[in-house]
């Protein structure tokens, strides 16, 4: 994804946000014999060198263009969000039993939980993490039901 951010990157600049899903936790090294190690904080920065190598025959000229890069684990990932084991961006397993409205699990599917108020929001909550915002709007409109409030439209 390529969008134009002149406020984040000057006129004439871009912002590309790459994510690679599924990746490993626990490493071993790559099928290349590029990468050698099992820590992701040793390895994380070859690893997006080598992404970015993959991504240039796409892209030429795109290691030049970069001027700044964050590069995140699963092991950053997990460290920074609890809910995210092993770091998987779904927070938690999304297998047949735990997907739409059973996410995160059937007794918590309708976004309410059983404290009084608190309400389910995030990735882990239907339909999951690759609908940016949707699961808050989804609670929102429990929310909003929950108190007699129309949500807007």
């Amino acid at each position: 994804v390529l969008e134009q951010y002149s406020e984040i990157g000057g006129m004439g600049r871009g912002l590309m946000k790459f994510v690679a899903h599924y990746v490993p936790y626990r490493v071993t090294g790559d099928a290349r014999g590029k990468i050698a190690g099992a820590d992701w904080d040793a390895i994380k920065d070859a690893y997006a060198d080598t992404l970015i190598d993959y991504l240039s025959e796409a892209f030429p000229g795109l290691r030049d263009r970069i001027v700044a890069r964050s590069v995140q684990s699963p092991v950053d990932l997990e460290r920074r969000i609890r809910s995210a084991a092993h770091g998987t961006h779904q927070h938690g397993a999304y297998l047949p039993y735990q997907i739409g409205a059973m996410r995160p699990v059937t007794e918590l599917g309708s976004y309410r939980s059983p404290i009084a108020n608190v309400y389910l929001c995030g990735a882990g909550s239907h339909p999951g993490s690759g609908v940016t915002m949707a699961p808050g709007r989804n609670a929102a409109t429990v929310i909003c039901a929950d108190l007699g409030l129309a949500f807007p439209s």
